[in-house]
C-alpha cells in the first residue's frame, strides 16, 4: 500500500478472496472495503502501523462484489 492510501500489489489469494482482479483493486482506497462508521479508525490504523506493528483487530469488511 502506498502512503496516500492506494493499494499497489495484489497477489493472486487477494484476489481471489476479493473475488476482482488485479486492474479492479490497483490504485483504489483500501478504506473503500471497510464500512464507513470504521473508516475513520482504518484511517489512524494504516498510518500508526508504519512506526510499529498494528495490534489485531476484528472488522467487517466488503469484497468486490458487495458481500461481506
Amino acid at each position: 500500500m502506498h502512503t496516500d492510501y492506494k493499494i499497489i500489489y495484489i497477489n493472486q489469494a487477494a484476489e481471489k478472496f476479493f473475488r476482482a482482479n488485479k486492474v479492479e483493486v490497483i490504485d483504489a482506497s483500501p478504506l473503500d472495503i471497510f464500512k464507513e462508521t470504521s473508516k475513520d479508525a482504518i484511517r489512524k490504523r494504516i498510518q500508526s502501523a508504519y512506526g510499529r506493528p498494528a495490534d489485531i483487530i476484528q472488522e467487517t469488511i466488503y469484497r468486490m462484489d458487495g458481500s461481506q
